[in-house]
Formats: C-alpha cells, structure tokens, sequence
C-alpha cells in the first residue's frame, strides 16, 4: 500500500493536487515493474463534509471510502474508532467461541497458553 496525503485547506485544491501526484506514482510503479492494483486503491478525506469530485488514477475514478485498513488499523473519515473496535471484537468473539468449545477437551493450563497465543 502506498498513501498519498495532502493537507491543503481547500478540498478542490488538494484532489487536483493528488490527481497530479498519481501520475507520477503510476509512472515511478510501471518504470519500476510494480503493478498497481486499481480494483483495491480507495481513499478517505478526512475533514469536514464538502461537495466530492472523483479523484482519478489514470483514466479510472478511484473509489471514496467510509474507512481504510492502514497497517492493521481501521482509519475513518472523522478519526473515529469504531470501525477498528468492531474489527477487534469480531476476532476476539471468534477466539473465545472456539475456546468455549475445546474447554471440555483440554486441560485449563493448555486453553490459557492458546488464549495467550490469540
């Protein structure tokens, strides 16, 4: 994953700014033989709600997202949590049902060195 930030006050300003950046990450990936993956480039603006243009990679409109996975965290649009406590939760409920389930199969010391282990 590669992220592009500006922080430009005006919002048109800093997507013309990205759009022009992008060309020159596309030209730096394809002299360097990395392949980009168009399907999977999203971005979030973080800032107060303002009337959206597409940001664009080459020809293609990139996707706005609600939120990112950013080195395992969840990034939102207004640095909100919650989405990344979600994630959490879901695997830790996951961990715990599986446990709950071999309680009776294995010994209390062995169940405490997997929960350690998750």
């Amino acid at each position: 994953m590669t992220p592009l930030y500006s922080t430009l006050p005006l919002l048109y300003r800093t997507k013309k700014t990205i759009n022009e950046e992008s060309t020159y990450l596309l030209s730096y990936c394809s002299a360097n033989k990395l392949p980009v993956n168009l399907k999977k480039t999203h971005y979030v603006i973080i800032s107060s709600p303002q009337k959206a243009n597409k940001l664009r990679l080459n020809l293609h409109n990139i996707e706005e997202k609600n939120y990112i996975k950013y080195l395992g965290i969840y990034i939102d649009n207004n640095l909100n949590w919650a989405p990344h406590t979600q994630d959490i939760n879901s695997k830790i409920s996951i961990n715990l049902g599986i446990l709950f389930r071999l309680r009776h199969f294995l010994t209390l010391n062995t169940l405490r060195q997997i929960f350690k282990m998750c």
